[in-house]
Order: structure tokens, then C-alpha cells, then sequence
């Protein structure tokens, strides 16, 4: 029999235990388990939304932001950190407009705010000339 470590005046009785569930077990485990989903959802959304948009909707006026606030900084590792730390707020803040968004109905989902077919006609216009050249190019070829 295993000797339990028990205070002086219970030593020769049994102890109460507490039962044991699994939140109590591992709620530091579920706790971080959900920070780093997250953080991975945050930063899929990152990577999925445009850089570019004439609109400039999304993710866009935080990125500008971000890099007017670290360049302003001028390799002052505080201020930068202020900076990243800025550009994170206001890029859950976006996706928090998009979720409140979605539940008020005015959008279809709650990343559509961030996560859009870009609009951009410069850029349209050049893969327009692109496409016309390469026509042009399989012509001549021919």
C-alpha cells in the first residue's frame, strides 16, 4: 500500500480526496491548447486576406499602420514591440467587426470583412495589357 502524505492529524485515518475530473487534471493543458488555436486561426486569416485592395478593406489599414509605427521607431526595440503589438489589436479588432457583422446579418460570414476577392484596377488593367501581349506574342509565333 502506497503511504500518502497526509497532515499529523490524519496520518492513521483516510483522507477526503477531492475527486479528480479531467478539467481539473488538465486545465492548464486545455488553456494553452486553445491560445495556440488561436493563434494559428489569427494568423491563417493573416495569410489567406489580399495585400492589395483599391478599397483597402481588411486587414490592409492596420498593415499601413504598423509599418508608418516601425518606421517611426527607428530601431527602438520597445517601440517596435508597441508597434507589433498595436498592429495584433487592430487586426483582432477587424475580426471581431466581422464577427459582429455575421451575427447582425449583414455579412454571409463572419471572415468576410477580411478574407475577399481583392479589388484593384491598376492591377486589372495590367494583367489585361499582360493577357493582350501574350495573345499577340502566340499570334506572331503562328
Amino acid at each position: 500500500m502506497k503511504k500518502k502524505f497526509l497532515p499529523r492529524h490524519c496520518e492513521h485515518s483516510e483522507a477526503i480526496q477531492p475527486k479528480q475530473t479531467f478539467l481539473i487534471t488538465h486545465w492548464f493543458g486545455i488553456l494553452m491548447s486553445m491560445f495556440v488555436i488561436i493563434i494559428i486561426l489569427y494568423c491563417t486569416a493573416i495569410l489567406l486576406s489580399p495585400r492589395v485592395d483599391s478599397k483597402n478593406r481588411g486587414f490592409i489599414p492596420c498593415s499601413q499602420k504598423l509599418l508608418t509605427d516601425i518606421y517611426s521607431c527607428q530601431n527602438k526595440v520597445g517601440c517596435t514591440i508597441k508597434a507589433a503589438l498595436n498592429n495584433t489589436a487592430c487586426d483582432f479588432k477587424i475580426m471581431g467587426q466581422g464577427i459582429s457583422l455575421w451575427i447582425k446579418g449583414e455579412q454571409g460570414a463572419p471572415w468576410s470583412n477580411y478574407i475577399f476577392e481583392p479589388e484593384n484596377s491598376e492591377l486589372r488593367q495590367d494583367l489585361e495589357q499582360i493577357k493582350k501581349l501574350n495573345k499577340e506574342l502566340e499570334n506572331e509565333e503562328e
